[in-house]
């Protein structure tokens, strides 16, 4: 994250310029414009194919709350930059490598494929190498034909098999904590 100070007018602004990638990728959706809820779902599974018929379901439901109504018919994006800036600043000065080095418990990593918001990944490997450094012992599942979005919207067979064969080992597992 790069904070740049400009004049403008009589005071200064401060424009926060996010430089990561995937914060980018989001930041340019916001405030897309589209012509209404159908172009807006065709939109949407132009990204995918092959959805669920549950999350076709998820998807038109979502679609009422993804998008704000404009005066002239049209309608936008709802999340506001300045909100989603201020989210991406936080988690980027967080020490999320650090925390996760001090988790005690088993842990899995999911690394989802397919590209994301303008065609990046919402981790690149080389994220998803140091939290693999930050937990050595953890596992990682790589979903292949997930990004980042389905994989908790339509997660894939072989994912929730994963998880569900993680939990089990976790379960079987007597801890030693206290």
């Amino acid at each position: 994250m790069v904070c740049v100070r400009r004049v403008a007018g009589a005071g200064l602004v401060r424009r926060t310029v996010l430089q990561n990638p995937v914060a980018a990728g989001i930041a340019d959706q916001l405030g897309h414009m589209v012509a209404g809820l159908d172009a807006y779902l065709a939109e949407w599974r132009t990204r995918r194919t092959g959805f669920t018929d549950e999350a076709e379901r998820l998807a038109e439901r979502w679609v009422c709350f993804a998008l704000a109504p404009l005066p002239d018919g049209r309608y936008r994006a709802r999340p506001l930059r300045a909100a989603v800036e201020a989210e991406w600043t936080s988690i980027i000065a967080a020490d999320s490598l650090g925390t996760l080095a001090r988790v005690t418990c088993p842990v899995l990593i999911v690394q989802a494929l397919k590209p994301w918001l303008g065609g990046r990944p919402y981790f690149t490997p080389a994220v998803v190498e140091a939290q693999r450094k930050a937990v050595p012992s953890a596992e990682l599942f790589v979903a292949r034909h997930s990004d980042h979005g389905t994989l908790i919207r339509d997660p894939e067979p072989a994912m929730i098999a994963a998880i569900t064969e993680f939990v089990s080992r976790c379960a079987a597992t007597p801890s030693t904590n206290t």
